[in-house]
This record gives C-alpha cells, sequence and structure tokens, in this order.
C-alpha cells in the first residue's frame, strides 16, 4: 500500500522543474536521509582540493535533515552484513568520482594526497561499515569514512556524512533538486509476517510459528542476486535461519528494522510493544536520560483540545502538561 505521486503540476501540487521543490505538498522524502557528500574534498579532513564528488540527479539532494543512528544500525539491527542483504539494500555506502553533473565515464576528477580519480570509475567517497584495514587504506584513492563509534577510526562518521537511505531515491528527476513522483511506502507485504510473529511470541500461537514467519523474510534476505554462486546462497540461506529460542519483541524489533529501516513506523513500534524507553536508553545516548514512560503516548495539540468546547476541558496526555 502506497501514496501515489505524479509529475503533473496540476494535479500532483508540484513546483516547475528546477524550481528547488519549493511546493509544501511535494514528496521530497528523496532528500532528507541524503549526507552532504558535495563538500567532501580531496584533501579531507584538511581543507583545500576540489570536490571529489558534485551534486547531481543520481546522488541527490543532500538536505541531511535525518541521518541513521549508526551505532544501533551497524552494532545491531544490520550486524550480520555478510549473509543478510538488507543492509545493502537500504544503505549507499559508496558514491563515484564526478566532476561535473554529466562527467563522461573515464575523464580526469580530482586529485587527491593518493591518486587522481577517474570519474565513473573511481570511487570518491567510501562510508564504511566498519574500521578499514591499513593497506586497505593506502590503496584507495577516495575519501573513506567510518563508525563513529569505534576509537580506532580515522575520518569518523558525522552529521554531515553518514551512510544514506537509498529506499527514496529517484534517478528520473530532470533537476537534482527537484521533488520526487515515487510511491511512498505505507505498508509492504512483509509487515504481514512480521505482525504474525509479533502476534506468535505474545501468545497467539508458538514461538517455532513466530520463528517460521521470521524464517521466510529471511530465506528472501540471503539472496544477493547476480554474482552470488548457488553455493553461496545456500550457504546465506542457512546462515539466516532462525529458531524458535531466538523469539522475542527485542529480535523482533531488530527484525522491523531491518525490513522497514526509515519507512516511518518505528516510534509506533516501540510504543506498541512498550519498548520505548528502554531501546533510547540501549541504543541513543542522546537522548537516553531524557526519555521518560510517558513518551510512549504523543502531546495531543492544544489546537485539537481547543475544538472541545463543550463540557469538562478536555485533557492533555499525562506529562505534557
Amino acid at each position: 500500500m502506497v501514496i501515489d505521486h505524479t509529475k503533473d503540476q496540476k494535479y500532483g501540487q508540484n513546483s516547475a522543474p528546477g524550481a528547488g521543490a519549493t511546493n509544501g505538498s511535494e514528496n521530497k522524502s528523496n532528500f532528507f536521509w541524503r549526507p552532504n557528500y558535495p563538500t567532501v574534498n580531496a584533501n579531507y579532513p584538511a581543507s583545500g582540493g576540489a570536490s571529489v564528488c558534485v551534486r547531481d540527479v543520481n546522488n541527490g539532494r543532500p538536505f541531511q535533515r535525518i541521518r541513521p543512528n549508526t551505532k544501533y544500525v551497524i552494532e545491531q539491527a544490520f550486524a550480520n552484513r555478510a549473509n543478510d542483504s538488507r543492509y545493502d539494500g537500504t544503505f549507499q555506502t559508496v558514491w563515484l568520482s564526478n566532476s561535473t553533473q554529466v562527467s563522461a565515464k573515464g575523464s580526469t576528477g580530482a586529485t587527491t594526497p593518493r591518486g587522481t580519480l577517474i570519474n565513473g570509475v573511481d570511487t570518491a567517497i567510501w562510508v564504511a561499515d566498519h574500521v578499514v584495514t591499513p593497506t586497505q587504506r593506502a590503496t584507495f584513492k577516495g575519501i573513506i569514512f567510518e563508525p563513529d563509534d569505534s576509537a580506532a577510526s580515522v575520518n569518523k562518521y558525522t552529521a554531515s556524512y553518514y551512510p544514506s537511505v537509498r529506499k527514496f531515491d529517484d534517478s528520473t528527476r530532470a533537476d537534482q533538486n527537484d521533488y520526487s513522483d515515487r510511491p511512498y511506502i505505507l505498508f509492504r507485504f512483509s509487515e504481514v509476517y512480521l505482525i504474525a510473529a509479533e502476534a506468535a511470541i505474545k501468545g497467539g500461537a508458538t514461538p517455532q510459528d513466530a520463528a517460521n514467519m521470521i524464517n521466510v523474510l529471511r530465506t528472501r534476505a540471503a539472496n544477493r542476486g547476480s554474482g552470488q554462486t548457488p553455493t553461496q546462497l545456500a550457504a546465506a540461506v542457512a546462515a539466516q535461519q532462525v529458531t524458535a529460542a531466538q523469539m522475542t519483541i527485542d529480535f523482533l524489533l531488530d527484525e522491523r528494522s531491518r525490513e522497514l529501516f526509515a519507512e516511518d513506523c518505528r516510534w509506533w513500534d516501540l510504543s506498541r510493544t512498550q519498548k520505548l524507553v528502554s531501546r533510547v536508553q540501549a541504543w541513543n545516548s542522546e537522548a537516553a536520560t531524557g526519555v521518560q514512560s510517558f513518551n510512549m503516548l504523543r502531546p495531543i495539540p492544544q489546537s485539537e483540545i481547543d475544538l472541545v468546547t463543550e463540557g469538562p476541558k478536555y485533557p492533555q496526555n499525562p506529562g505534557y502538561q
């Protein structure tokens, strides 16, 4: 189930191509997760040098509004990246060198201290999911960013540079600043399995029934498509299987992250399962001291409360008075 969009300027309430997506009704989901990749210069972290990758339609407009919680993403939800394709399917982690928006493949790009980049061939920016080895670092011409929670990281993820959610990317736009007409996901079939598994965990069936539901999704996620041999696929499928003993609400919440990351359902999941406080405290150090149990309900807008004009004053949810 999706919200459909259209490029039609009348029915889609869209601004003209190249106008910068100025209409508030447009679908701008392709902007919000984008890091500020055009500001990475050839000498990073030192200043100076040309940008190793300029803004274009394929790479998108870097709004930088939402950054993944990388400690949770790397260390917990997507920890099994070797056998599970969903990390690669969810995040963009490499940007190819380009000197202009329409750089010819094979043309000369920016020169870093480790060599000259070739446009459309060399990786200009690599947001690695681990601390790279000295050998990898020495032979890589571009700029590397590594998980920000590791003491060994050289160039850490920052508020500007991080793995970019690719689910909303749209290369069909006429201009890199245009809105997107991609459908916006409200509900996907995999969530039927996730809901059934949650019901089984909570007593509607057995933990093995929950594991069977989850294994349908994990078997699919083991398939990386072209380049994966039958032997490799079989090994990945076997490694992806889970057991009844693993079926807890916390495991299910991680599985929901792997399936539904960035699809605007996380607060609802944490509130429904009564896990908001414990999960935030475990994985979000910036919010850990502020989250309270009353946050499992949201405040009622005062404008809504004011619409009740007869009888007793309508109460605000606890904690927000």
